[in-house]
């Protein structure tokens, strides 16, 4: 196995800008030069190289062999920074955020009611002094609402714009409201719980499973799967909370998880097998 410094060296001359840093940022026109200019600009500051799984294993489990929970990476793992989106995927997350901008309150707002939404209370309300939506309650309302009762609130999807690893890696997010105080973060518990549903979802976008735990510690859960074929089992998984400095909405808490099932660890098993000699 290579040593996690080789990887990094081989890596990071390719990752030095990881995606939150980009600057790149559509105008309202949406023109073809300046779709173009924000193409250019990404693949001019991007290289594309795909995380494998064998690299990612590499690069946070080497360290990480003492940690009772080995698909556990603590959020001081500077490796963390090498992570971004590819250049199809940034290009996409900026279109994105404009859309966000000219047509919502704050990225907040639309967060909440697109991951989270009326089974958790929200409604999208049009803001008479801003003619764009809101989300009611608002982010801050609906934490203090949760902690106050003593709830918490989990949602657990793919991430829309994944970071760039190999076909066959899905990238999850779990997301969460509420808890004991504002500043508790993601708990371990609440990482295996996220862990524990993915053996039961399929990587598409209508997938998911959510949950809110009252004051009692009793879960309602609320699953979803748009596939009628169970999903193949999961294989291994790395999860984290990125440092504040890499969170691109750092006032929600939320968590990254990458998995990797059997049947694409099987797949890859057999492309890595060299074909059998011809018969003499």
């Amino acid at each position: 196995m290579q040593s996690s410094s080789s990887v990094v060296s081989r890596v990071s001359s390719s990752r030095r800008i990881p995606s939150h840093n980009l600057s790149c940022v559509l105008s309202s026109s949406k023109t073809t030069e300046t779709q173009s200019t924000v193409r250019s600009t990404i693949d001019n500051n991007v290289t594309e190289e795909p995380f494998t799984w064998p690299q990612l294993i590499d690069l946070f489990r080497s360290s990480n062999n003492s940690q009772e929970d080995h698909h556990y990476i603590p959020s001081d793992n500077t490796n963390l920074a090498l992570f971004r989106r590819s250049s199809e995927a940034q290009y996409e997350y900026e279109k994105h955020k404009k859309y966000i901008e000219c047509d919502w309150n704050s990225a907040y707002d639309y967060l909440v009611m697109d991951k989270f939404g009326t089974k958790f209370g929200f409604e999208k309300v049009l803001c008479e002094e801003t003619a764009k939506f809101r989300a009611s309650p608002s982010l801050k309302e609906a934490s203090k609402f949760a902690i106050d009762n003593q709830m918490t609130y989990l949602r657990l999807v793919l991430n829309d714009y994944p970071y760039d690893v190999n076909d066959g890696i899905e990238h999850w997010c779990l997301w969460k409201i509420g808890g004991k105080s504002q500043k508790e973060g993601i708990l371990k518990k609440e990482l295996s719980w996220a862990a524990n549903e993915l053996g039961s979802l399929n990587a598409d976008k209508y997938s998911g499973s959510s949950c809110i735990i009252d004051k009692d510690g009793i879960l309602s859960f609320y699953d979803f799967d748009s596939s009628e074929t169970a999903p193949s089992s999961v294989s291994d998984m790395l999860y984290w909370v990125n440092p504040p400095h890499l969170q691109s909405m750092p006032e929600i808490h939320h968590a990254h998880m990458l998995v990797v099932r059997d049947d694409q660890i099987n797949c890859r098993d057999k492309e890595d097998k060299s074909p059998e000699p011809p018969p003499v």
